[in-house]
């Protein structure tokens, strides 16, 4: 929790110091991004309590608790999509509204883990003094072991971004495009991840365990039946993804097929 909320407050310095730098990398719109920025200052605090939020999921995941992580995550979408409309629509505060409505989702989700986990008093659950301190005979064969994988985060994201850069360049309408076939698409990802998640758990308790061999088996079916959930999904999109585009309403003919092409 300590090195995550590090990374916060490392990118919380960029964006409040240098974001509209970030962002002309990628825009060259000047409202686009002056509205982008005054979003990103908003977006960017609510990692604070995203940090907390992630740290009991993950130890909650391992625990083999999934239910408790499945009712915060359903929390989280019924809060958004509350807090959203009333920042956005009600108070009439548009762009700002959108990253409040963030902040306060995500700092309840926070608030929640942290007053059911001193209900269930689970095993990790410790001081405050305890989670910030720094010892470094952990923390130097924990960053040995953690740092590839960071840095392959790391460059995948910024992989992604790149693809931002590039849709940029097309113009605002191509921008558009992306953004709600990605909203789409955000529907089916979370099935994957969602699965994703509950192999890691799986697997991993079984390599934890010394058992390998059962290991190399769980891997070997779910590898088949992952293979078998992308058809489905793939499936899904196709049938579903004109319903889901009428919600946006789309009256260009071009930018609707687009979508079209690209969600199948």
């Amino acid at each position: 929790l300590s090195l995550s909320l590090l990374n916060t407050l490392f990118w919380i310095f960029m964006v409040y110091n240098f974001g509209d730098k970030l962002l002309l990398f990628y825009l060259n719109d000047n409202k686009i991004m002056v509205d982008s920025l005054v979003y990103l200052k908003y977006v960017v605090i609510s990692l604070i309590p995203l940090c907390i939020t992630m740290s009991f999921k993950c130890m909650y995941q391992a625990m083999h608790k999934t239910n408790v992580t499945f009712i915060e995550s359903l929390c989280y979408v019924i809060l958004s999509i509350l807090n959203s409309y009333i920042f956005i629509f009600v108070f009439d505060l548009g762009i700002k509204g959108a990253g409040m409505a963030i902040i306060l989702t995500e700092s309840l989700c926070a608030l929640g883990f942290v007053i059911y986990s001193l209900k269930d008093n689970p095993v990790f659950l410790m001081d405050v003094k305890e989670c910030f301190s720094f010892d470094f005979k952990f923390i130097k064969p924990f960053l040995l072991k953690v740092f590839p994988i960071a840095l392959n985060e790391m460059f995948f994201g910024f992989g992604q971004s790149l693809f931002n850069k590039a849709y940029g360049m097309l113009g605002s309408s191509s921008m558009d495009v992306i953004y709600i076939c990605s909203e789409i698409l955000s529907l089916a990802l979370f099935i994957v991840w969602g699965y994703g998640e509950a192999v890691s758990i799986i697997v991993g308790t079984l390599l934890g365990e010394g058992r390998i061999e059962q290991a190399k088996e769980e891997s070997k079916y779910h590898l088949g039946l992952s293979f078998m959930v992308g058809i489905l999904l793939w499936a899904f999109m196709v049938i579903l993804s004109p319903g889901f585009l009428r919600l946006y309403n789309i009256n260009d003919v071009d930018k609707y097929n687009l979508c079209i092409k690209l969600l199948w």
